[in-house]
């Protein structure tokens, strides 16, 4: 079994699917110089399910999607298969 680092290298298409809370982390896990040149697909949503409602994380101040591109600028970021109901979004 490979490492994240191992999967981001050798992919020609990624799929970064996480919570959004971790989408930055994971791309630096992964090593950003990984994504360089290479479409991914992300797949995260900015929401937390709390015993009050949807919310949307303090910690995630813009789209997931710019915050990905800013932590790997080399890369093109495609959202993909996002199943969450208008009704739910934030």
């Amino acid at each position: 079994m490979g490492s994240m680092q191992d999967a981001a290298k050798h992919g020609e298409v990624l799929v970064l699917a996480v919570h959004g809370t971790a989408i930055e982390s994971a791309i630096a896990e992964a090593g950003k110089a990984n994504f360089a040149g290479k479409l991914v697909l992300d797949t995260s949503n900015p929401i937390e399910f709390t015993p009050t409602g949807v919310h949307r994380p303090a910690s995630v101040k813009d789209s997931l999607l710019q915050m990905a591109q800013r932590a790997a600028p080399k890369a093109t970021f495609v959202k993909a298969w996002n199943c969450s109901p208008g009704s739910q979004m934030v």
